[in-house]
């Protein structure tokens, strides 16, 4: 985009960050084998059946199947229980966490809900509009973990559904300006979030910036992967809510930028481009 474009250009190296490596980020990575995945679910009568068949083709099984189910009402949760036996039956766990009340930030709080009941190495957080594109998709993510010492986070690309389009990751660099990662494809060590916590729910769009943003500025190691790895529906909350978007990702970088004009440079070439 223009915006994108502009930034890129004008970027320099500006020492954000005194990195400070954890000791700890060694000591907690060790073989990632197992992973989880995590569908969150509104109102998805639609599209749920294309992310579970997608996940139950993969080359290699998750541990477990976790749904957090908000206050739905179309036929969501006869779906999804219309699953549990076929997933079972694979020997995967199958757990359904039902909403009883909708809150606003709902996304953020759905994903903590799902991380909560995680037993396996890996997080997998796949929502119910998306789905892999490949049987081979965990099998690349669980490659990139072993290849890459020190890995707790791997990113693809993602290929918006009905369309040509793919959005790759983009430089680090770009933090303090935007998420530069594709968060529907990147699959995070459960040991991170035991690490640095989960989700900041007092974001309502922009949770997923705060906390890859928060592994960056700690100094945790991500891979990226230019394989595209998730098929994302376009069109979804976070375009839905621009606005709140904006002022979230101003707060959320001025918090872990100490360059702080970028941020708000940020927020006015945003408002511009209604981006």
């Amino acid at each position: 985009s223009d915006f994108e474009e502009f930034i890129t250009a004008v970027k320099k190296p500006v020492g954000n960050f005194q990195y400070q490596a954890d000791d700890k980020i060694e000591d907690i990575v060790d073989n990632l084998n197992s992973y989880s995945v995590i569908t969150i679910c509104l109102d998805c009568e639609s599209t749920i059946k294309r992310t579970i068949d997608s996940v139950l083709i993969q080359n290699i099984l998750p541990k477990q199947y976790i749904f957090v189910l908000g206050c739905s009402k179309d036929k969501s949760e006869k779906i999804l229980l219309s699953y549990r036996s076929r997933i079972e039956d694979k020997g995967v766990e199958f757990i359904l966490i039902k909403e009883k009340v909708k809150v606003e930030a709902g996304i953020p709080v759905a994903w903590n809900l799902g991380i909560g009941k995680v037993e396996s190495d890996i997080v997998a957080i796949l929502n119910a509009d998306d789905y892999y594109i490949s049987n081979n998709t965990i099998l690349t993510v669980l490659e990139n973990f072993r290849k890459k010492e020190g890995c707790l986070i791997v990113s693809g690309r993602i290929l918006y559904t009905n369309t040509i389009k793919t959005q790759s990751n983009r430089s680090e660099r770009l933090f303090p300006f935007l998420n530069p990662y594709n968060h529907p494809a990147t699959f995070i060590a459960k040991k991170l979030y035991d690490e640095i916590g989960q989700y900041n729910t007092s974001y309502i769009v922009s949770a997923d910036y705060d906390f890859l943003y928060r592994a960056y500025s700690l100094g945790y190691k991500f891979f990226i992967d230019n394989n595209i790895l998730v098929s994302m529906e376009p069109g979804g909350f976070a375009s839905q809510n621009k606005e709140i978007g904006r002022a979230e990702a101003y707060k959320i970088a001025t918090s872990y930028t100490k360059t702080n004009f970028l941020p708000g440079l940020a927020l006015v070439l945003r408002f511009v481009l209604r981006k």
